[in-house]
């Protein structure tokens, strides 16, 4: 089947491998519509413009804005499964999704560890305000911080404010208008002294600070991924490797995620 597909013209076999996942994920008689609807949503409405699209095979959906990334990370979240990875604890307690978007990953980490509490940080506004309408359900167990995520806490701008608001990219600045935190300033402001037990840092090269500096955070981690953007500043897995050695983590790569399981238990 998938060999023969791979002869169609390119737009086609797109279209029916993308089917294929909605299908896959929902079943034929909700996974069709599903698609078309994203196809009609994403071709006809304006820019920016929200639409829901199925989330599961209940009643469950979510908000994607037209025209913008937000499908192509649902179907990297939710139809291919590339947080897999880090939904493979047996629990999880408290949850850093740090670059939350527009909460995706904060539903999956909600629906697989049903009693973990979960801090979303993320610097863009407009993001922010799909996040909280596509979290507002899980009430007091999912607290949003609109800010950024460095190794201290300082001020930050976006440096490329032209490009997709998911490939935001930060530096500090005196006058910046984004407030960073580091990991272990979050941990101290959300009462909890025994830290993050899962961590998820999507933050478009900012973990090259987040590492080099201030780690007391890691003590309480073991689950942990990144994904990793040396394309976007070169050093990021560097700065990471300096400090998740494989004598205490062990590293496999989910999707675009690099996922590191703690081995060694601190003591």
């Amino acid at each position: 089947m998938i060999k023969r597909l791979y002869r169609l013209p390119e737009r086609l076999r797109i279209l029916l491998l993308d089917l294929r996942l909605f299908i896959r994920t929902f079943g034929w008689t909700q996974g069709i519509p599903a698609k078309v609807k994203a196809m009609v949503c994403e071709r006809f409405l304006p820019r920016g413009e929200t639409y829901l699209l199925r989330w599961d095979r209940s009643s469950h959906f979510v908000s994607l804005r037209a025209g913008t990334s937000d499908l192509r990370v649902f179907k990297q979240l939710r139809l291919r499964n590339e947080l897999a990875g880090l939904l493979s604890q047996d629990s999880a307690r408290f949850v850093l999704d740090g670059g939350a978007n527009i909460g995706l990953s904060t539903l999956l980490f909600a629906e697989r560890y049903n009693a973990a509490r979960i801090l979303c940080v993320e610097p863009d506004p407009e993001n922010v305000r799909m996040l909280r309408k596509n979290v507002m359900h899980l009430g007091s167990r999912v607290r949003i911080v609109e800010g950024a995520i460095w190794n201290r806490s300082t001020n930050l701008e976006i440096e490329n404010p032209g490009d997709e608001s998911w490939a935001f990219r930060v530096k500090e600045s005196p006058s910046g208008s984004i407030v960073a935190y580091g990991i272990t300033d979050l941990v101290s402001a959300a009462d909890d002294s025994t830290g993050f037990d899962l961590v998820k840092l999507d933050i478009e090269g900012s973990e090259r600070s987040v590492f080099l500096g201030n780690l007391d955070w890691l003590e309480s981690v073991s689950l942990l991924g990144i994904e990793l953007h040396d394309w976007l500043i070169p050093g990021c897995r560097d700065s990471v490797a300096r400090v998740l050695t494989p004598a205490v983590w062990q590293e496999i790569q989910s999707g675009e995620y690099t996922v590191f399981t703690r081995t060694t238990i601190t003591s």
